[in-house]
């Protein structure tokens, strides 16, 4: 089961504190808390709806789903732009490497 890595991910990703997301929710802190903890793993459905609710996901995949694995674009893009500039410089000692050797 997913439930604690998803909600602490998602909540993360919307840069919400837990005490924001019961605000949020109407889900007490402290419930949030334990289920990120791993200390409560089977909360009350209308706890799973209103979390899920405020989080724009269903509750399969709150429950279910390994959201760790998706990456959003702008990850993508900056990983991408990473290794770019990582090729880049690669290439300039490889040219360089070759002007000394003469060749």
């Amino acid at each position: 089961m997913y439930l604690s890595e998803n909600l602490k991910l998602l909540r993360e990703q919307k840069g919400w504190s837990c005490k924001q997301l019961e605000m949020k929710s109407g889900v007490k802190q402290q419930t949030i808390s334990l289920i990120e903890s791993t200390k409560t793993i089977n909360p009350n459905l209308l706890t799973l709806i209103k979390l899920a609710k405020m989080l724009n996901v269903s509750i399969d995949e709150l429950l279910y789903s390994d959201l760790s694995v998706h990456e959003s674009e702008e990850d993508i893009f900056h990983e991408n732009k990473l290794l770019q500039q990582k090729i880049y410089i690669v290439q300039n000692k490889l040219d360089s490497i070759k002007q000394t050797l003469g060749e």
